[in-house]
């Protein structure tokens, strides 16, 4: 229970609830769902960010003025983050908040996304609602049967994601193929 007095239930707005839950678990296919708009850190963006200055935790920690235990589990997709600390990360990373976030509130632009069977593709992680666009099912579909193991997926820092050889092996189990025909007697 939160802050608030709700129950946190799946679809609950309030912050204090939202840190607690990854936005995959949602199954809401609702844009007035704010739960699944809401703006998540990107904790592998904000540890390859960090790395690639040569930042250690304690670096990060002292000039956000966050704990390095908070940053940590941050970066392992354990903890939420409010829109003031994001912008404090990315102030201490010297990055628009857009690079460190997941969600379409603090993006400053849309992703592009390539079609699977590019170069690009082969190495790209796509969403449920990206990969939806290649697939006969919706992206509530996808993230069920992902959940329950019946397709092939990644679950990289707690997200679900498919990349292009998981949507070549789904479409090819969801291909309808014509019935053999039968020699005449």
């Amino acid at each position: 229970m939160c802050s608030t007095g709700c129950m946190g239930g799946a679809h609950c707005a309030h912050s204090q609830c939202i840190a607690r839950k990854l936005a995959s678990d949602c199954l809401c296919t609702g844009f007035d769902c704010a739960y699944a708009q809401s703006v998540t850190p990107n904790g592998t963006a904000i540890r390859a960010i960090r790395t690639m200055r040569s930042l250690r935790l304690a670096d990060l920690a002292h000039s956000t003025g966050l704990s390095t235990s908070y940053l940590s589990r941050l970066e392992r997709g354990e903890a939420g983050a409010s829109d003031s600390t994001i912008r404090d990360i990315a102030d201490g990373l010297a990055v628009p908040p857009a690079d460190i976030t997941r969600g379409a509130d603090m993006a400053s632009q849309p992703r592009q996304v390539p079609f699977p069977g590019t170069p690009e593709g082969e190495v790209f992680h796509y969403t449920p609602e990206e990969a939806a666009e290649f697939l006969p099912w919706s992206p509530r579909v996808l993230r069920m049967k992902a959940q329950q193991y019946a397709v092939p997926h990644n679950r990289g820092g707690g997200r679900i994601t498919f990349t292009a050889r998981d949507i070549r092996e789904i479409s090819d189990m969801t291909a309808v193929r014509p019935l053999p025909e039968r020699a005449a007697a």
